[in-house]
Order: structure tokens, then sequence, then C-alpha cells
């Protein structure tokens, strides 16, 4: 293979994550990785997944960046460039007041340290007891923010300099000015991914403005510089078009998962949740995030028939309010004679994602009706339930009701939030009932697997190369 046409199907995606985790990253990925393109995602090092370089499947290579180095260099050099000031300053007024300043100096930094250590305790206790209330106030100030956000670029871009990318595939807004920034360095094309609506994603719309004004101007400006736009479904995909026209039409994408075999189940996710074969499990799995209806979950769990539990498969900030939460449901139940109504157990691997999903009876999805990221969303949860089998419950938001509206796999939640609505409901339901809607769970996704919309993607990069 030639020099030059290595380089047309080099492929570079970036995304701000640890990549391990992301599926749409990944599918996305080997997808191309499988017709030939050499693709490399750059991400970053995390508490969980610190390998610095490896190739997933012989095929993908994951490059991460660890940005504690990165700061630590920073900061260093912010404090080199302190003292050689101070030196200045006292040659400049040579021994007049060479005593006071290095007073102020020194009173300056001993301040600042105290100031850093103080702060630095509160967010580890923080951190240790999952406390995502006292982990959100104190946040750093904006001009921080936004100069960090411009230093954390520098080791990708240094990456994608090495790896001379003819596309730079973009997931997600933060890495966008980055894509731009490279495109005009290399020449390169641009694919822009956008999961979301991210100036709806409601801890945005709960902020200050800051970053919803950030999001505006990074569109705004950026839409001119994109080659190819992919999006997750056709409403977002329609109001991309409406508010930023600048954009190349978009490309849907779903979030669809690759169509599994029909699982056997081996008891897997029983045994890490503690409970009985024979019981059935509500399964809720992905992040614990606000404005998921999580807290809504956990209480309605309190009225779930004697044979069923809810199991929390999953990981984020919110884990440690939710399991407070829990403590209080399952303390009730134990009053009632009951054992535990609410368990967590951690995220299972993706790889194996199809294998855990399918000890569930029923998978639920109950976000919040805030703002319309939600309202339009389709999360990888709307497929991966039904990969295994799982019939589903899900807010009676357009997207996230489709396939209950047609192929009619579960049920709707109610709008308004009702503590005993799940449990009446799952008391209804007969054997029958639930063994034809896990049946049509498998109608929809034998229609609606990630083939389909991986030939789009393959299509589009065609037209790149």
């Amino acid at each position: 293979m030639s020099r030059k046409k290595m380089k047309s199907n080099k492929v570079c995606s970036i995304v701000f994550n640890s990549v391990s985790r992301d599926a749409r990253v990944l599918k996305e990925a080997q997808s191309l990785a499988q017709v030939g393109y050499e693709v490399t995602i750059l991400g970053i090092i995390d508490e969980k997944f610190s390998v610095a370089d490896e190739t997933l499947g012989n095929s993908v290579r994951v490059r991460r960046v660890c940005f504690r180095t990165y700061r630590t260099f920073i900061f260093s050099m912010l404090k080199l460039i302190s003292l050689i000031s101070l030196i200045i300053l006292i040659s400049l007024f040579k021994d007049k007041y060479a005593t006071e300043l290095l007073i102020f100096f020194q009173l300056l930094v001993f301040s600042g340290l105290i100031y850093f250590l103080r702060e630095s305790w509160k967010r580890l206790s923080a951190k240790r007891n999952n406390d995502s209330e006292v982990l959100g106030k104190k946040k750093a100030p904006s001009w921080f923010a936004k100069f960090w956000m411009y230093l954390r670029v520098v080791p990708f871009l240094r990456m994608l300099w090495v790896e001379r990318p003819a596309i730079v595939h973009c997931h997600d807004i933060q890495t966008l000015p980055l894509g731009v920034i490279a495109k005009l360095l290399l020449r390169c094309k641009l694919v822009y991914d956008a999961h979301e609506i991210y100036e709806e994603v409601p801890q945005v719309l709960l902020e200050n403005g800051a970053r919803l004004r950030s999001f505006r101007r990074i569109h705004k400006f950026s839409q001119a510089f994109v080659d190819e736009f992919i999006t997750i479904n056709e409403s977002i995909a329609a109001w991309y078009a409406e508010k930023y026209p600048k954009l190349p039409k978009a490309i849907v994408i779903m979030n669809a998962t690759p169509l599994s075999p029909e699982v056997q189940y081996d008891g897997r996710l029983h045994k890490a949740a503690g409970v009985e074969i024979e019981t059935n499990i509500l399964l809720y799995q992905g992040g614990f995030a606000e404005h998921r209806g999580l807290g809504f979950l956990v209480k309605s769990a309190e009225h779930l028939p004697g044979n069923w539990v809810l199991v929390m498969m999953g990981w984020g900030a919110h884990e440690g309010p939710l399991k407070r939460l829990a403590d209080a449901v399952n303390k009730t139940a134990h009053d009632s004679g009951r054992g535990d109504v609410v368990k967590f157990i951690p995220p299972a691997p993706q790889s194996e994602l199809v294998m855990w999903t399918a000890g569930g009876a029923i998978g639920v999805i109950p976000y919040e009706n805030t703002g319309l990221n939600h309202w339009f969303c389709t999360p990888n949860k709307i497929w991966e339930l039904p990969n295994a089998g799982l019939p589903v419950l899900v807010s009676p938001f357009p997207e996230l009701r489709k396939s209950v509206d047609i192929y009619k796999n579960g049920w709707l939640l109610p709008e308004s939030e009702d503590l005993k609505f799940i449990g009446s409901l799952i008391s209804s339901l007969t054997q029958k009932q639930l063994k034809e809607a896990s049946e049509n769970s498998r109608k929809f996704i034998e229609a609606n697997h990630w083939s389909l919309y991986e030939r789009r993607l393959i299509d589009l990069y065609s037209k790149l190369t």
C-alpha cells in the first residue's frame, strides 16, 4: 500500500473521556477499521483506565492523554515564571524594596497554598462520599476554566501532528475547537459527531449561562469548517438544521447496538446483586446523573411486588446521594419484613454488557423532561435492553416511546411522577404479557441494529476519501 493511500485512510477520533465506556465511539471506530481505515482514538486517562496506548481487537488504536502530567508541568512553569518575575523586580528596585517584595511574595505563596489545601481537602472528602452536591458547588473561576480548556488542547494537537490523519472525527462539542485547529494546521477533513443538544443539557440550562454562551459561540464559529455532520436522530438533526444552518445536512447514525444472538443467561447479574435466581429484576443501567429520574426510580422501589428488586448497574457523580436514598428505602422495606429492594452494582464491560443485561426482567429509562436534550434523547439503552431480550419501561418522550408505540415492546411511564405506578404496573402484568413484550423487543432489535447505521457511516467516509 502506498504512503499516500495510507494517509488518506488515516482517521483520528477525539473524545474527552477514557473511551472504554463510550459505546458509540468504539462502534464507529471498529466499523471503520473493518473496511480498511487506520483508526486511532484519542482520549483521556482516568482513575480506572490508565493505559496510555493500547490496541483494541487488533484494529483500533487508543491513545490517552494524562492531564495530571500536563497540569503538573503547567504549574511548575507558572511557579518558575513567578520566581523569575520576583528576581527581576528585586533587581530593578535593587535593595530598596527587596525585603518587602520578598515578604509579600512569601505571604502570597503561603496564602495560595493554604487556600489550595483547604479546597483540595473539601473536594477530596466530597469525592470519597460521592457527594455530587458539594462537588458541584465549588467550581473553578470561569477565566481559569477557559485557560485550562485552551491548555488541554496542546497534548491532543501534539498527537494529531504526529498522526497526520486525513480525517479528524470530533465526538461532542468540547472537542470541536480542537478539530477546527487541526483542520487548519493539517489540511484534513473534519467530521463533527453531535451526541446531544448541548445547549439543552439540563446541567447547562441550570447554570449561570457561561457554558451555554460558550457552546453557542463554538457552534457558530465552527459550523463553516465542518465537512460532514453526524447526529443521533431526526429530531435532533432538525434542531441543528434550524439553529446552525451553515452545518452540512446531518447524517443520522443512531446509538443502535450490534445485533447479538439470543443470550443464554448464566446468572451473573443475580449473583452480583446478591439475590436468588428466581427474583425478578427491574434493571437500570448507565450513568448515575441528575435529571435522569433516578431518585424517583429508587423511591418507587418501595412499592415493587414482593418477588421484585431494583438493580442499579452503573457509575457516576450522583451515586452517593442515590445510595443514601436507597438506604432509607431499604430500611422501610426491612421494617415491613422484606429484604433490600434496591441493589447497586458496578458497570459491566461493554464487551460483556449483553450477558449482564439479560438477567433483567424489565429495563427502565425514567428520564426527566428537563430541556429538549432529554425530550429528544435516544440513549444507548433503547437498544441495549432489547438486544438482551428485555421489554422496556420508558419516559413518554417522542423518541423514547417510538419502539413501544410501533413494536409494543414495553410500557410508558406517566408524565408526572407517581411513586406507586411502577409497582402497580408490574403487579398487573402476567407472564404471558412479559413474554410477548420480550419477543417484541427481539423484533425491534432485529429491525434496528447497528449494521443498518454502520452503512451510513461508511458511505459518509467514502465521500471524504
